[in-house]
């Protein structure tokens, strides 16, 4: 027993000692570790940035809130370098004094070539491009776009030291054009100039202009580096260091952020020539031929006898950028469409595979990519794509992938897919909007998708080359405006899956079982059918009733989707994004209309349009002192009235909180718009009577007009923000025009 516990207690003795040692080794060993370089010092450096404000690029709110594609590129930087900053908001050339004197650490979009500082050092890799361009005014209809012969002799406004001027003078010597630059202190000055007469045209960016959306012509882009002080090459080191770390960890992250605050972000207005403009004039309809056969992508609707599909939600967009009318020429299939183009019956085909070569065999030019799609293969389902040689394709249908194996050719999409069901061909390939359609059909549940890793389908549109080449020019303009969210609405709006009755189903799934079943019901059961046929007619009502309700309920589900999309959840009324989007199309419409009256009658438009915020007064005292509840019942039943005060034609919405906002179309004048807001004062009156509670609220408005001289929504928003904000400074319970402050 004794010798028992003697060895217990070596044991434990052994184990502290051993304990006792480990912690010795732990204390003492210099912490290490191999997941990277880790700094001693845990205090981040403070980097001075020189924050020049660009739409887009770097831009600051009223809160001291930053954003924009080079703020982003910044904070992406100092995940690397372990940087933190201080902005210091001052116009270009003052950033650039200021960091040629080291008042700055860092200063973004130099152009080494052109600003030739020899205080200032480059970082290795660029972070974007210059986009620099001649502007003028809408109603100077004597200036087109790259019109040089009118170009030729004309004054340029320029900012005072721009480096930009160098773009200018490298544009004039490749087009062979003088041009008479005058100087100016700032942008505001140089817009005086233009509208006043002193210059024909102003050269800017496309960040830096506000104002102006006729563009005359676009100088080459250049690529545009970080700059920081000679003197400070350390923090070089450290810079270049990150930017490469940003390239190798993610090489496609400038295309993201450019994505996100450049690519079609803003829609503006297309800037056509003096021969696109005549040919819009001239031509009028554009006659389209289209494959009646391809859902969703393009068919004929044989209920309405239309066209419907992705095809005519595109056409209607490019209609409505460009001022071409469109025609639809219906074709049995793609084979029909093209032979269509080569005789001249039409002047184009919808939408067609974007390869230059297969585009040259059929006397077509192809426009800019449109849709792009994954690529799948389509088979039965005891087969493997792998094993394939035989593809059934519709006629004068190209895809690069077919090379590879032997084609088959059908007359459509559809006949390739019961090619494949009857075992006639071992497959068909289709691009995934279209097979995803056809597979949703129960007569091909035997089929299955096979994704083809790699494969896509670029589709564009095609130009007849008979056609004037002004047209292919036209359309590659107005596909440039549609932002990819219009063109991701049109793509899920024609996304109809293939409804049938689960019957249907289970026989095309095995029609022999199917058929020996039914055969020995009826056998075994011949007494229930006479049952059955008395009431087969009851049934088939019933069945037709459920089918009907199904619809309903799935439109409805559809339309119960778009309005969360697009209308405010409390008051139903239009929701800021909605609203952002509505006056964005408004603002390109009388753009494109104002150019082409130019050329119709050499007169610009008068039309005269009001937007307007209204904000209430004495909102948040409902909140505070009887609870939310009131609050949310007083903006409904506020926004019912404001939703019959504007008007069909109009527009109303809210923008969040009891802030609103309205668009007035066609008025006649600044007493119109006076008349408008009295009537919404009006109305918040006899609702403010309604109820005790609600008694104490008002409203204050700020107005801004505008007309052809079109402006960007933030523009517009910011100009009656200021004047609803002198509104409610002055006493509440006003309207202030912007143009009175």
């Amino acid at each position: 027993m004794v010798k028992s516990n003697q060895h217990v207690i070596e044991i434990a003795v052994r184990i502290s000692i051993a304990f006792l040692a480990l912690l010795i080794m732990l204390f003492f060993t210099p912490p290490q570790t191999s997941f990277g370089e880790v700094k001693s010092n845990p205090e981040r450096k403070i980097v001075r940035v020189g924050y020049y404000l660009y739409d887009g690029y770097q831009e600051a709110d009223k809160n001291g809130t930053y954003s924009g594609y080079g703020y982003d590129y910044l904070q992406e930087i100092s995940q690397f370098a372990g940087w933190d900053y201080t902005f210091i908001i001052a116009t270009f050339q003052e950033c650039v004094q200021m960091l040629e004197r080291g008042d700055v650490d860092i200063v973004g979009g130099l152009d080494k070539n052109a600003l030739k500082s020899d205080k200032i050092i480059y970082s290795h890799l660029s972070n974007r491009v210059s986009e620099t361009e001649l502007y003028t005014t809408m109603n100077n209809m004597n200036l087109n776009f790259d019109d040089f012969s009118k170009m030729n002799g004309i004054s340029v406004g320029i900012l005072k030291n721009d480096y930009q001027e160098l773009y200018l003078n490298e544009y004039a010597k490749q087009n062979h054009i003088t041009l008479h630059k005058k100087y100016y202190d700032s942008l505001k000055d140089m817009e005086r100039a233009l509208e006043q007469g002193e210059i024909q045209a102003i050269l800017t960016s496309a960040e830096t202009n506000k104002k102006y959306s006729k563009v005359i012509g676009k100088m080459d882009e250049h690529p545009l580096y970080y700059g920081i002080n000679k003197k400070n090459q350390s923090l070089m080191d450290e810079l270049n260091k990150s930017m490469q770390n940003i390239k190798n960890s993610n090489p496609s992250y400038d295309m993201q952020i450019q994505n996100k605050y450049f690519i079609k972000g803003k829609m503006a207005a297309p800037s056509f020539t003096v021969e696109e403009l005549r040919y819009i004039k001239k031509k009028g309809t554009v006659k389209v031929a289209y494959d009646q056969g391809w859902q969703p992508i393009e068919y004929y609707d044989e209920k309405t006898g239309d066209i419907k599909g992705v095809t005519k939600d595109l056409f209607d967009l490019l209609s409505k950028y460009t001022g071409l009318k469109f025609e639809f020429v219906r074709a049995g299939d793609l084979s029909e469409a093209l032979e269509d183009v080569k005789t001249g019956k039409a002047d184009m085909i919808s939408l067609v595979s974007h390869d230059y070569n297969i585009s040259e065999q059929r006397g077509i030019y192809t426009s800019s990519i449109c849709i792009n799609a994954s690529l799948v293969g389509v088979l039965a389902k005891d087969r493997n794509f792998d094993g394939i040689k035989q593809i059934a394709m519709p006629k004068d249908y190209y895809l690069d992938i077919l090379k590879n194996y032997k084609v088959k050719e059908y007359d459509t999409v559809e006949d390739c897919f019961e090619a494949v069901n009857s075992g006639e061909a071992d497959a068909t390939i289709a691009n995934a909007y279209a097979a995803n359609y056809y597979l949703a059909n129960p007569k091909f549940v035997n089929l299955i998708r096979q994704d083809l890793i790699g494969y896509s389908e670029d589709l564009s549109l095609g130009v007849s080359k008979n056609e004037d080449i002004e047209l292919l020019n036209i359309l590659n303009k107005g596909l440039h405006c549609i932002s990819d969210m219009e063109l991701s609405n049109i793509i899920l709006s024609n996304y109809v899956v293939y409804e049938q009755p689960k019957f249907r189903k289970l026989y095309y799934s095995n029609p022999i079982f199917f058929l020996g079943s039914i055969i020995v019901l009826v056998a075994a059961v011949m007494g229930i059918l006479i049952y059955i046929i008395l009431l087969k007619n009851k049934m088939y009502a019933t069945n037709m009733k459920m089918i009907e309700f199904l619809n309903i309920e799935k439109s409805r589900m559809e339309n119960t989707l778009r309005n969360e999309a697009e209308r405010d959840s409390l008051t139903g009324l239009f929701n800021r994004r909605k609203i952002e989007s509505e006056v964005k199309e408004f603002l390109l419409k009388i753009s494109v209309d104002n150019q082409i009256s130019l050329q119709d009658t050499n007169v610009p438009s008068h039309d005269l349009h009001s937007f307007m915020i209204m904000d209430l007064d004495g909102f948040k005292s409902i909140n505070d002192h009887y609870g939310h509840p009131e609050g949310d019942a007083l903006l409904r039943r506020i926004s019912v009235e404001l939703e019959l005060a504007a008007g069909q034609d109009n527009l109303v919405g809210r923008l969040g909180g009891d802030e609103f906002v309205f668009l007035f179309k066609n008025i006649t004048g600044k007493s119109e718009s006076a008349h408008l807001a009295k009537k919404i004062h009006k109305v918040i009156r006899q609702i403010a009577q309604e109820d005790e509670k609600w008694k104490a609220i008002s409203v204050s408005i700020g107005v801004t007009l505008f007309g052809y001289e079109t402006y960007s929504f933030k523009e517009l928003y910011q100009r009656a923000d200021q004047a609803l904000y002198q509104a409610k400074k002055t006493g509440k319970n006003k309207v202030v025009f912007y143009g009175e402050l």
